[in-house]
């Protein structure tokens, strides 16, 4: 009984350490909720910025999920931002995201990146995000502001 139950026990371990084929649509579909890499560039950035960890971009895509009702364009006009250029879930991004020789050859120009603009906190007004592929603007939330400023992005004036 002792040696079933060590049996069971390493069977469990060695399971659970492998990991999912590539092809399982119950794998993949988490990795299509946030892009591999989020590149942060221009604006009120004086250099690029990379994020590669895909649970922190998750993280950031989700404190930017909350919809910001009706923003006038004409309230976005002079605000600070940043642009963004988000290359989705692919086995293409897996070597820039871990390699930043190749990282820092991502031309944000490329059609598969999909663009987004970062429009700054001012005052009492929220971040807002406008990207490729949102239905409408979203506001960024408390969280997302502080994944952000771990990248140095400048969110006070």
């Amino acid at each position: 009984m002792k040696a079933l139950l060590l049996v069971l026990s390493a069977l469990t371990v060695s399971l659970h350490g492998l990991p999912a084929p590539a092809t399982s649509h119950l794998v993949d579909a988490p990795r299509r909720a946030a892009p591999r890499i989020i590149k942060l560039h221009g604006g009120a950035l004086d250099s690029r910025r990379y994020l590669t960890d895909w649970y922190e971009n998750l993280d950031l895509m989700l404190a930017m999920n909350e919809p910001s009702g009706k923003v006038a364009d004409l309230s976005l006009a002079g605000r600070r931002y940043v642009e963004m250029a988000l290359y989705w879930y692919g086995p293409t991004w897996e070597p820039f995201a871990k390699d930043t020789t190749l990282l820092k050859t991502l031309d944000p120009a490329d059609p598969r990146a999909a663009a987004g603009r970062l429009h700054l906190p001012q005052g009492a007004l929220p971040g807002i995000v406008i990207y490729q592929g949102a239905s409408q603007y979203r506001v960024v939330s408390e969280k997302g502001i502080k994944i952000l400023e771990k990248y140095r992005v400048p969110i006070a004036p």
